[in-house]
Order: C-alpha cells, then sequence, then structure tokens
C-alpha cells in the first residue's frame, strides 16, 4: 500500500476489485474523500482530503484511467486508425490528416472534466445557448470570503472567537469542505437571487480557482424583462450616426423632416438603456471612507443575517471593504503592455469619476466607411469601486462584480477570456503525435501511440487543493439552466458499447435518422411532421425506445461547423447544413432541397427561397434577419461580417457518448478496443529462415486448389443425399414412458397435433440446467420425424440436440433483414416442404426483431403469408434467465413503438401454452463443492445472491488460486485484449515459428472495419503448429463445426492463407480439415 497511514489495516484499497458490491474507481475516490472519524475532542478529521499527498496521487489516477479509457472508446470508433501499421502512422503525422486526427483524439480528452478540451466544448455549448436564446444581460463574479463567512468556519470546527490564523489553517486543512460550501451557497444564491427576485430567463455559470487556490465563479444570464439593451444601444448608436454625418449637409428643416423621427427614437432608447442599467447596477459609493478608514472589527463578511439590524450600514460597510480595488501590485494586476510604458492596472483602477450614466459615443471614420464605437459610463463618485448590485452584494457578503452587457463584441470578450479559458485547440497538438510516433518501433503498437498521445494532448497544469477535491468529488464545473445535446448533420450513425454486452459494438441510429423516420413511429404526440429538426431534438428523446418529450427543451449543438461568411469557400455547404437544421424534411435530408441536383449555388438559392416565402422560416430560424442578410450578400458578392461564434474546428467532431462506459469499473473500459498484443507484439519470433514453402510441396495439386471451398462443397454433397452427421442418433431411441409428469404433458400436447388438419401449437418450454430439456427434444423429435426442424439460436447447442441453427435454417440475416428472392427463397422452400413442426432451443437469445424476421421467413418459406409463422407450430425451448438476445430486446418485453419490434412482442403474446419443468433430472457432482456452487448459480440466475456466495466466488478467484494448477486450462476473459496477449503468449512457449497472417481487404471500407463488424474476422490473425485452436463461427453446426477445440497440424504457406486443423479425435472423418 502505497499511503500505510491511510490505510492501516491495509483494508479500502480504492483499487481493490474483490469486492461484494463492485464500484467504480470514481465512486472509490468519492467515499474516501468523504470519509471522517470522530477524534476524542468530538471533533472530525477527514484523513484522505486532508492528506498532503493522497488527493493528488488520486485525481491523477482517476484521470490517466479516463483519458486511457477515452483512447479505448476513439480506437474502438475510429478502426481505420487503430488498424493502421506503424509505417503508416509515421507517413499520416507528417501530413495534413494529422491535424484532422488531433481535433479528433481532443474531443475524446473533452470529456474528461477539467481539461483543456473541457473547457472549450463548455465554450461551444455557451455559444449554442446564445445562438438560440438570445444575449445575456449581464456578466457577473462571485468570489469566497472562506476565512470569515461563520457558517463555513462552523463547518470547520471552528469557535466564533478562533484567530484570523486558526481559521486560515481550518481552510488548508479542509479543502474539500471549502469548495463544497461555496458550490452549494453558489447554487442556493442563484436560486433566491437570480431566478428568484430578478427572475433570470437562463444563466450559465462556471467555477475557476484563483492563483491562492480559492474557488470563484463566473457567469452570464438574461432576464426575462431585459429591454434588449443591445437593440437599444444599435438605435442610439444609428441615430448618433445619422446625425453626425448629415445634418451639415442640409438645412435644419430638412434634417428635422429626413431624420427627426430617428433621433428622437435614439434618444429614447438611450433614456431607456440608462434607466435599466441605473436600476441593475451600481457604482456609486454613499459612504466614502476617509484616509483614516480601516476594516471594521468584526469583518463584515463573518456577520450573521441574522445580527444584522441596519442594512445599510451593514451594506455600506461591505462596499468599503471587499468592493474597492484599493491595491495595484505587479503580482496582481499591474501590466506593462510596452518596455516604454507604465505598468496599468488590467482592471482598469483608478476609474474617471462620472456624473450621471451615460452612453458615450464616437465616430469612426475608415478608407471606405463610417461607424459608431460606444462605451457605456455608469454614475460614479468612487475611482476604486466594483461595479455591482446592492441585493446580490448584501446577501453574498463577500466580493462580487456585474456587469451589463451593452454589445456582442463585449459578450465575445468575455467569452473568450472566461468561458473559453484554457484554449483546447494546442497548437502543438500536431507535434504531440509526432513526438509520441518518433520516440517507437516499427513493431510497436500504434494504440500506445494514441494513449501516450493522449494524455500528453491533455497537458499537465499546477492544481490546487480545493479544485483536485472538486474533481475527486465529481462535483460540477459548470451550471446551466439548460441541458445540451449534440448531433451530427452528416448522417453518422452513433457508435457505443452496448452495456449489457460488454465488448460488443452496437450501431445506434443517429437523432438525424430518428427525426427522418419521425412519423413512421406509433407516438402519442402530434404535430412531429411541422417540426424542424432543431425542434425535434430540443424537444424528444428516445427512452428505452420509445419517443419521450423532454421535461425541458434541450440546447441543441451541430457539428460541422461551417463558416458563414457569403464570401467564403464553403457557405453554399454552410446553407445545405441550415437547409437541415431549420426547414422541416422527412425520409432523406436531401428532401430539404426538394432533391435538385447537389451543387454550392443550388444550396444558396434553395436556402434564400426558404427564408424569402416561408412563414415558418421567420419564426424558426435563429437570427433570422441575419440569416437573410448573409444571403442577400452572398447573392450580390458581397462580404458579411463573420458572425463571432464561427469556429470550423469542430469538423471532426464525433456523435459518440463514451460517457455511456462510466457505469462499468474504469479498469474494465481501458480493455474495450479492437484486438491488441499489447507488448506481447515486440516478441514476435525471427521468422525470416522458415521455409513455409516446405509444406505445401507435398500437397497435391488438386487438394491444394479445392481446399479454399472444401467445406462449402461437402456441406452441400451432404445436404443434397440427406447425409446422416451423427451416428448415434439412429442408435438413441427415447421410451415415452421414462419422461417425467411434465415431460409427458409436453410430449402429449406437440405429438398429439401431428395429424393433417389439426391447428399449430405455440408451446414455450422453461427448465434450468438438468431439467430434461433436451431429453424431450430428442423423445419429441423421434416421434415428429421428418416433419420436424430442430435447431437452437447457438452453434454449440445446435450440436448437442443433433440440430442446426436457427439462422442457418431459417436463413435469418445477422444485421439488417431483407426478402429471400430467386435461388434462395427456392432454397429455404425446399427445406421446409414438409416440415410442420420448428423447435428452437435457447430460446433466451430471441428478440423482437428475432421473432419478427423467422414470422417473415416461415410464411415466405411455405408460402401461407396470412398465417403466423407460415401455420407450422413453434415450440421455443430454454430458460429466460440465460444470456439474453444480443443488440435486442428480450422477447417478453414491451415493443418500443417500430413496426417490427411490436411484431416481435405481439407473436410472443400468442405462445399461450406454457410447461415449466423443475425436476432435476441430470446429476452432475454430489460433494457438498458441487452441491452449494449449483446452488449458487441458481441463487445468481434469480437475482438473490447472498454474501456467503460472494465469499465462495471469492475463494475460487485468481488471487485465492494457485494458477499452476491452470497451466493447460482455457480461460475465459472479460475483454479481448486479455485473450490476445495471452492466447500470443501460449504461441511463443510451444517454440514454434509462428505465422502473421494479415488479412487481404477488399471493398470500401473494409480495412476500417472492426472484427465485429467483420463476423468475427481479426486484421491480423497468428498461428503456429501444434497450437490449440477454436472455432468462433458456425462453419458447419451439423458436424461440431462451431466452437470446437482442435490441434493445428498443419501450415500451407501461410501467404496463401491456406492451414490445415484436426478438430477433435473422436469426430467423424468427414469433421476434420
Amino acid at each position: 500500500m502505497a499511503f500505510p497511514t491511510l490505510f492501516p489495516y491495509g483494508k479500502g484499497d480504492p483499487t481493490n476489485r474483490a469486492r461484494q458490491h463492485g464500484i467504480t474507481l470514481n465512486e472509490a475516490f468519492k467515499h474516501l474523500m468523504k470519509f471522517a472519524e470522530r477524534l476524542a475532542d468530538g471533533k472530525f478529521e477527514w484523513r484522505f482530503a486532508s492528506h498532503p499527498r493522497f488527493p493528488y496521487w488520486a485525481l491523477n489516477m482517476k484521470q490517466r484511467h479516463q483519458l486511457l479509457s477515452q483512447a479505448n472508446v476513439y480506437l474502438r470508433q475510429h478502426p481505420a486508425d487503430a488498424n493502421m501499421t506503424m509505417e503508416e502512422l509515421k507517413q499520416m503525422v507528417n501530413s495534413m490528416s494529422a491535424n484532422q486526427m488531433m481535433n479528433r483524439l481532443q474531443c475524446y480528452v473533452s470529456k474528461v472534466q477539467g481539461t483543456n478540451q473541457y473547457w472549450y466544448q463548455r465554450l461551444q455549448e455557451l455559444l449554442a445557448l446564445i445562438e438560440q436564446k438570445g444575449c445575456p444581460t449581464f456578466f457577473f463574479t462571485f468570489s469566497a470570503a472562506d476565512m470569515h463567512w461563520p457558517d463555513l468556519q462552523r463547518l470547520l470546527q471552528n469557535d466564533e472567537g478562533a484567530s484570523r490564523s486558526e481559521r486560515a489553517q481550518a481552510v488548508i486543512d479542509n479543502p474539500h469542505l471549502t469548495d463544497w460550501f461555496f458550490m452549494q451557497r453558489l447554487q442556493e444564491f442563484v436560486r433566491h437571487w437570480l431566478n428568484g427576485i430578478l427572475d433570470a430567463e437562463w444563466h450559465w455559470y462556471r467555477f475557476e480557482y484563483q492563483a491562492r487556490g480559492s474557488i470563484h465563479c463566473h457567469g452570464c444570464a438574461k432576464l426575462k424583462n431585459d429591454p434588449d439593451i443591445r437593440k437599444l444601444r444599435t438605435k442610439a448608436c444609428v441615430a448618433f450616426l445619422e446625425s453626425e454625418t448629415t445634418k451639415y449637409e442640409m438645412s435644419p428643416d430638412d434634417f428635422e423632416f429626413l431624420c427627426g423621427d430617428l433621433i428622437r427614437q435614439g434618444e429614447d432608447a438611450e433614456k431607456l438603456l440608462i434607466q435599466y442599467v441605473d436600476w441593475l447596477v451600481t457604482t456609486f459609493n454613499e459612504e466614502l471612507p476617509d484616509e483614516n478608514w480601516s476594516v471594521p472589527d468584526p469583518h463584515p463578511s463573518a456577520v450573521r443575517a441574522t445580527t444584522v439590524d441596519n442594512h445599510d450600514n451593514d451594506y455600506h460597510r461591505l462596499v468599503n471593504t471587499v468592493e474597492r480595488h484599493t491595491r495595484c501590485s505587479p503580482a496582481y494586476c499591474l501590466k506593462q503592455k510596452r518596455v516604454d510604458l507604465l505598468a496599468e492596472c488590467r482592471f482598469g483602477f483608478p476609474k474617471p469619476l462620472q456624473e450621471e450614466t451615460e452612453l458615450s459615443r464616437e465616430l469612426v471614420v475608415s478608407k471606405n466607411t463610417k461607424s459608431v464605437e460606444s462605451e457605456l459610463h455608469t454614475k460614479r463618485n468612487d475611482q476604486r469601486l466594483n461595479s455591482h448590485n446592492r441585493v446580490m452584494l448584501e446577501n453574498w457578503w463577500a466580493n462580487v462584480d456585474l456587469q451589463v452587457i451593452v454589445d456582442e463584441k463585449a459578450c465575445a470578450r468575455y467569452m473568450a477570456k472566461y468561458a473559453a479559458k484554457g484554449e483546447p485547440r494546442s497548437k502543438s497538438a500536431s507535434e504531440i503525435l509526432k513526438l509520441s510516433v518518433s520516440s517507437l518501433q516499427n513493431d510497436d503498437q500504434v494504440s500506445s501511440t494514441f494513449k501516450k498521445a493522449m494524455i500528453q494532448v491533455a497537458g499537465d497544469r499546477d492544481m490546487a487543493a480545493q479544485e483536485t477535491a472538486h474533481m475527486l468529488l465529481s462535483l460540477p464545473l459548470v451550471g446551466c439552466t439548460f441541458s445540451f445535446v449534440t448531433i451530427s448533420l452528416d448522417n453518422s450513425r452513433k457508435a457505443n458499447i452496448d452495456a449489457e454486452n460488454e465488448g460488443d459494438e452496437v450501431l445506434k441510429k443517429s437523432q438525424l435518422q430518428e427525426y427522418a423516420e419521425r412519423t413512421k413511429l406509433k407516438s402519442r404526440y402530434t404535430g412531429l411532421s411541422q417540426l424542424n429538426l432543431m425542434q425535434y431534438v430540443s424537444q424528444y428523446t428516445k427512452v428505452r425506445g420509445e419517443l419521450t418529450k423532454r421535461a425541458n427543451p434541450y440546447i441543441v449543438r451541430t457539428f460541422p461547423k461551417i463558416s458563414a461568411n457569403p464570401a467564403g469557400p464553403d457557405f453554399g455547404k454552410y446553407c445545405k447544413y441550415q437547409l437541415i437544421k431549420f426547414k422541416p424534411w422527412e425520409g432523406q435530408p436531401s428532401n430539404a432541397w426538394n432533391n435538385e441536383d447537389e451543387s454550392d449555388q443550388m444550396f444558396i438559392n434553395a436556402y434564400e427561397f426558404f427564408l424569402m416565402t416561408d412563414e415558418f422560416a421567420e419564426e424558426n430560424v435563429f437570427r433570422y434577419s441575419d440569416e437573410r442578410d448573409r444571403v442577400h450578400d452572398a447573392q450580390c458578392g458581397q462580404t458579411f461580417e463573420n458572425d463571432p461564434s464561427d469556429n470550423q474546428d469542430d469538423d471532426d467532431e464525433s456523435e459518440v457518448d463514451p460517457d455511456e462506459e462510466e457505469e462499468d469499473d474504469d479498469w474494465m473500459l481501458l480493455c474495450r478496443i479492437n484486438q491488441d498484443y499489447g507488448e506481447a507484439g515486440n516478441q514476435m519470433p525471427d521468422n525470416e529462415a522458415v521455409d513455409w514453402f516446405e509444406t505445401v510441396r507435398a500437397v497435391p495439386r488438386d487438394l491444394l486448389r479445392g481446399s479454399p471451398g472444401w467445406i462449402y462443397s461437402q456441406r452441400k454433397e451432404a445436404e443434397e443425399h440427406g447425409q446422416q452427421f451423427r451416428e448415434d442418433d439412429q442408435q438413441c431411441v427415447i421410451d415415452p414412458d421414462t419422461l417425467n409428469e411434465k415431460q409427458r404433458l409436453a410430449y402429449n400436447i406437440i405429438t398429439s397435433q401431428n395429424g393433417d388438419n389439426a391447428e399449430p401449437v405455440y408451446m414455450i418450454v422453461c427448465g434450468t440446467a438438468g431439467t430434461g430439456k433436451t431429453y424431450l427434444i430428442s423423445a419429441t423429435k423421434q416421434v415428429l420425424a421428418t416433419q420436424c426442424v430442430v435447431t437452437a439460436t447457438t452453434g454449440i447447442a445446435a450440436f448437442s440436440i443433433n440440430g442446426q441453427t436457427l439462422h442457418s435454417a431459417a436463413q435469418l440475416p445477422i444485421r439488417e433483414y431483407r426478402d429471400l428472392q430467386g435461388d434462395s427463397l427456392q432454397r429455404l422452400q425446399l427445406r421446409l416442404e414438409g416440415k410442420r413442426f420448428l423447435i428452437i432451443d435457447e430460446m433466451s437469445m430471441i428478440g423482437h426483431k428475432m421473432l419478427s424476421w423467422l414470422d417473415n421467413r416461415l410464411r415466405a418459406g411455405t408460402g401461407k403469408q396470412d398465417i403466423p409463422f407460415g401455420g407450422m407450430s413453434v415450440i421455443l425451448v430454454g430458460d429466460f434467465g440465460q444470456l439474453p438476445p444480443v443488440g435486442d430486446k428480450p422477447m417478453y418485453v414491451s415493443g418500443n413503438g417500430t413496426v417490427v419490434s411490436d411484431h416481435g412482442h405481439s407473436l410472443y403474446l400468442m405462445f399461450e401454452s406454457v410447461i415449466i419443468l423443475d425436476q432435476v433430472m441430470r446429476q452432475a457432482g454430489e460433494d457438498p463443492e458441487a452441491i452449494a456452487f449449483r446452488a449458487l448459480l441458481m441463487r445468481m440466475r434469480n437475482g438473490e445472491v447472498t454474501g456467503e456466495d460472494w465469499k465462495l466466488l471469492l475463494e475460487h478467484s485468481t488471487t485465492n488460486v494457485p494458477m499452476d494448477q491452470f497451466t493447460d486450462a482455457i480461460r475465459l476473459y472479460f475483454d479481448k485484449k486479455s485473450v490476445a496477449e495471452y492466447n500470443y503468449e501460449k504461441l511463443l512457449q510451444l517454440g514454434q515459428p509462428v505465422a502473421k497472417i494479415q488479412a487481404k481487404h477488399s471493398g470500401h471500407g473494409a480495412s476500417a472495419a472492426t472484427s465485429d463488424e467483420a463476423g468475427g474476422l481479426d486484421a491480423v490473425l497468428f498461428l503456429s503448429t501444434k497450437a490449440e485452436v477454436m472455432l468462433t463461427c458456425n462453419l458447419w453446426a451439423e458436424v461440431g463445426l462451431n466452437a470446437e477445440v482442435g490441434l493445428q497440424w498443419l501450415i500451407w504457406h501461410y501467404r496463401a492463407d491456406l492451414v490445415c486443423r484436426e478438430y477433435g479425435s473422436t469426430k467423424p472423418a468427414n469433421s476434420s480439415i
């Protein structure tokens, strides 16, 4: 243990996985930070949070785990990058595509809280919020008075009479409490002051840490009573510009006639603006301090609210104590812009005095244009006083600041200074990748390069104790009225790890696809067809497959982000995406421009037509007047000032949700990548001297030529001749009298429907392991004979019942369903000719889609299109407590509203005959350990695991069992990475030459496909003679070529992709290849 004083008994290790209740590393650290012990004096001590080093170690470990996790998710979702060779990667880093790759990497880094990339994403959210909800009314800042707030000091267990040094030490010793208290105080204050008294429409804020490590908050808010002061300022400036440029060019009467109304509108706008600003903020000190003034005792921030009897006096004391910038120093605010200039306060103090609030304006004349620059000066009698709101200050009892936003440029400056602090688009990002690559050898792993680069891109920086505690407690760094959702406008599907099936990658429909198909869903909501994409995504979401209206609308972020400059080269693409976002369409995005031939000019024309002729556009396109002006200027060949939110660096963002893995342990996430051989790849034996042609020379030419299609030809021949695959199939005769009561009941129901005019039977036979399900299938099949098709959902199960896989028997697809035609349909019809019963084992793996597809196939195969399952009786056998369907919902769960899902569930409801086999017939081990283990398995199946069960499993974990007893045992791992590393290690131990077989990629996108997408095939395969090999797909389930293990005894020139293995020593001759 690295911290013996913190873990004196070796218990509580946050990295220990052998827990009765599994927890994530993140939750373990949160628990330790909150862990406290009561001392003899009655006070509490937080040993972990107060330790001088543990929080920093814990945060470093947490962030490294998160970054490595994101690196693995990146490799999973970008197989083209993951499958690159080191030589290809070295070539790539010296090309223009290196920056694109780094942009993609940084998108994943942004999921880690506190990184520069994380803050960049928060900036993009704030920009989207302002675009959709309007410019904020003001900026605000809250600072902490952590050494004075009485409630905080009471929480820190200090008496009211504690000295300054005691209060300071308490803050230092308890950074987690100080940080948490500020956050809770701020959240409550925002709720009562901002949302209550000021009635804000929305707010956004972020926590930040000063140089001394103390927390403070920056934010902005828009009030509901905001008279649109940016528009008021614009009116005042337009009137000023008109007055300054035309009043000397015409007579007073003409000026009054032409410009009088405009000037008066400007004056009214200025008055309203000043009146609103004076209501909201103040820089007027009602009790100016004299030169003998000193800080009151007690400090105004240390006063309890219940003891204040004169609020005016309390306010004046606060103003002069915490709101005056009384001292400028080079260490804090004095900055020297040039060597020949004096240092100036970066906050602009001392500020000039101002008798009344005014909007100063100045005419700016450039070469071709005239414009107005304006600045708001509030009423001021104190050169050192911060701008603030009185109610805000006298209830916060610490330093605050409030600045009214009168123009868009001020808003942009604020976002650049505070919201975007820590610019993530690092100029050295590509250099980081180059450095990571340059230190590696050609036989190193590409994946390790990405992981190193991602950690370095995130960067290291000094962090104070309070910020460290904030991160370890997983407290929010940002607060906002709205939540955010990000969508891709390029129709990319969303890749994620299926939480129920570790390691299985599934592709979910993108929100763009869901929008396109919104009217096809059965939904209780009306008017969906009238919504544009932004409205639909903002208001609706899918919850467990069902369309649900959000409790509160979301702010929608879109990518890619394209420049809105009408003179730019991408303005046509910008118009295309605007049509996709704001014009309602269905089916395909091209319907938004009436499927016209695509070109930049066509997109501009279509967008202009939409803006000028559709009333929907005026009401629903963000910044409608600006958009109309942009298109007009583009058609006229003029330029238009870029929107401050324009940014083209988002093009490489991916519609991913790496946070979905947070439910699992961090160390488990680290392994969820494509097959990776880690450091084992460096041990590749030197095979240069191996003559791979030696064995192939002895192989007859006709056998060599026919080997690639040998299995197919043998299987086809066996099917055509009705060949019996297993000799024991004819020898096993079952007497029905040997069936127990419930087996016989099921047997009688099924066989009684064997007549020509009998109605179809839809039956479910449930039973746990050993209850005689296979025995019942064999007995039933013996009677039904050729009228019966026996199948199972897996190859192993199919072989054990002498059947075939359901996918093979019904020609079911793996991913996308299509109707059979031509020869494929004819083969299915021949296979089902004369068949009246279908038995399916391992029914738990059948979901809505598979059952629906099966129904369609049987109707087509029997020619009875109007009868469920084509009129065949269907008997489902198995245990619903076993493996559920992959990427689908179990049959017994209600449909999600789609046609296929609802159809599948309705078919399940037809199975009204249910037989439950509850008598265990198979006795496998009667010793106490075997009995206890079987009982444990049954409790696990039913979700009734006990503490004793956990202890029993722990006794047999790898830490408590000598692993040398299992040297030759087959091992099961929870991730592909461990499987690959162990298999490669075993190959090397054989001492035989190892053939590295690389796949030949053919077809668009083949090189970028994952092993899951390629049906389990990996891009690289390592083989060696004398190695045991397991088949991972059903080559020929009827003869055992499914998950069989065999010995590889011959390699025929591996560059020709020919290998020879023998599976099983007891199989018939036709089962070895």
